[in-house]
């Protein structure tokens, strides 16, 4: 983490100006970031979970074995700058599940995209193993207190 490069606090500075003058809300920049770092880019998760959907065989597989499962589609699931092994975990009526890296906020980019700025925040990282809930709810996700949930580490 450390002290932010003189080009990040340009940038928030800059950022603060524009968002107190109102010539900008906070989110229009990070949907404008969001659209510009996808621009191009492939979201092969949402075509595996698709495909899992529609097909009861393909999601066995795919729970089963999911790099093997996402080769069936031509789908790379290894990380070129670390060895990963892609495991798919399915949420039910009793149990969320939720994935984060505790130790170097690693991130399947391959399939998802560039991982958001939010994902390799410490804060985030520690706040999901220890309130998961609570860091759900933030997010939007309410999930009922009669639902476990578990928090996986990618790493």
């Amino acid at each position: 983490e450390g002290r932010p490069s003189p080009g990040k606090e340009l940038f928030q500075a800059l950022i603060k100006i524009l968002t107190e003058k109102g010539l900008v809300e906070l989110s229009e920049v990070r949907q404008m970031a969001e659209r510009l770092v996808m621009a191009g880019q492939d979201l092969n998760g949402a075509t595996l979970v698709a495909k899992a959907w529609l097909d009861d065989a393909f999601k066995e597989r795919l729970l089963r074995d999911a790099g093997s499962a996402a080769a069936e589609v031509s789908i790379a699931t290894s990380n070129p700058n670390a060895p990963t092994v892609l495991t798919v975990h399915e949420n039910t009526p009793r149990v969320h599940n939720l994935v984060v890296c505790t130790l170097c906020s690693c991130y399947p980019s391959g399939l998802l995209g560039i991982a958001p700025s939010w994902y390799k925040a410490r804060e985030y990282r520690a706040r999901a193993v220890r309130e998961p809930r609570e860091v759900l709810h933030e997010f939007g996700t309410n999930i009922p207190e009669s639902k476990r949930i578990r928090v996986h580490d990618s790493t």
